[in-house]
């Protein structure tokens, strides 16, 4: 788990029978997904980490 989530979060997946490691926010990577769906559109994604954005021209 993230250690910017909310200790309660790890408490609860532990509750729910989880184990639960809490990294070091240094190793966690960045995800970015650009994704064709059935009809040929694509959808791409990034999250606020990441150095890209999504752009259609």
């Amino acid at each position: 788990l993230e250690p910017a989530f909310p200790s309660d979060f790890a408490a609860e997946l532990r509750r729910r029978g989880h184990e639960v490691a809490v990294g070091d926010p240094i190793n966690f990577g960045r995800g970015q997904i650009i994704w064709r769906d059935e009809y040929g559109v694509l959808c791409g994604g990034t999250e606020p980490r990441a150095d890209g954005c999504v752009a259609a021209w």
